[in-house]
């Protein structure tokens, strides 16, 4: 999805579209994901894809707040100690 983003620094075309709110999940999780070891790299830009999302005026309603982040990793953690047993 990074190269999507090269010529225009959107996903599909040149400004916001329906592409962000689908990719904007990504964004959000990935402190969290990186957090339960997601270790591969993330293109570059796709990362600064990323900052411009955050950038947007409705990143507020979306973004998670430290404590959210917790809490889905500590979900997911408990998911996988449960599935280990």
């Amino acid at each position: 999805m990074g190269s999507w983003t090269e010529e225009s620094g959107w996903l599909a075309g040149d400004d916001v579209t329906l592409a962000e709110a689908v990719a904007m999940p990504i964004h959000v999780r990935m402190d969290g994901l990186r957090r339960l070891g997601f270790t591969a790299d993330v293109p570059v830009a796709f990362a600064v894809h990323g900052e411009r999302c955050r950038s947007l005026p409705g990143w507020q309603g979306v973004g998670w707040s430290p404590e959210q982040t917790d809490e889905f990793v500590g979900r997911f953690t408990a998911h996988r100690r449960k599935q280990q047993h």
